[in-house]
């Protein structure tokens, strides 16, 4: 069976997604994070600094911006400190390794592409007009096999507005929202975010200050007492 072709139309939609914000390559910000999982909700706000497309920090704060948890990605390895524990965890960086932190299967490359204003895109041979709506913008990504393994849909100004994961089965993976918008030093970045598993789980992310193209340091991504060797 031939592979499926990408529909030019399609095509330029995601160019356009993909493109958005192209010169942001390292951040910093601070955020709200709502955590609605295993019938519980937790509430707090979160310092984060990230270098595209594979590095990150987070900080998830008390009240009075002291940390409870430290997570670190540095491209290869996951590091976690459990401040109230003492305890320290570390797992691969993979495609679902935040899974365990924010009970959605993302990577850190896909997270920071999310918070960058951007959808995390699968593998996938072609880019095709979805044929089940009617709305101008709206997409599907298709494998070799024809099958679909992501659905993307844009707002009223044509920009990204809604990502969905699937797998072979169809059945979801996790779906991206963006919700709300803001200008921040040139670059217009999301301001709401909200991220939902298949089983329902969500976190959403409010991005309260947020500081672009500074330095960030490479011990930055260094978790102190986790054993980074």
């Amino acid at each position: 069976m031939a592979p499926p072709q990408s529909d030019p139309k399609a095509a330029q939609h995601l160019t356009r997604w993909t493109e958005h914000n192209a010169g942001l390559k390292r951040f910093k910000g601070l955020l709200r994070v709502q955590i609605k999982a295993e019938g519980q909700t937790l509430n707090g706000r979160a310092a984060l600094a990230g270098i595209i497309p594979d590095r990150l920090r987070v900080e998830l704060l008390q009240t009075l911006g002291q940390p409870i948890t430290s997570l670190v990605g540095d491209g290869t390895t996951i590091r976690v400190h459990a401040v109230s524990e003492g305890r320290f965890y570390q797992w691969d960086q993979t495609g679902s390794a935040l899974e365990r932190f924010i009970h959605v299967p993302v990577g850190i490359d896909a997270l920071l592409e999310i918070l960058s204003g951007r959808p995390p895109l699968p593998a996938y041979v072609a880019a095709q007009m979805d044929a089940k709506t009617e709305d101008a913008c709206n997409i599907v990504l298709k494998d070799r096999w024809n099958s679909v393994v992501a659905d993307l849909q844009c707002d009223g100004e044509g920009r990204i507005r809604a990502f969905r994961s699937v797998d072979v089965e169809g059945v979801l993976q996790y779906e991206v929202h963006w919700d709300a918008w803001q200008p921040v030093a040139g670059y217009n970045l999301p301001r709401t975010v909200r991220m939902i598993s298949g089983r329902g789980d969500q976190v959403t992310w409010t991005l309260e200050r947020f500081w672009p193209d500074v330095e960030i340091p490479p011990a930055t991504f260094v978790l102190e007492g986790a054993g980074n060797s």
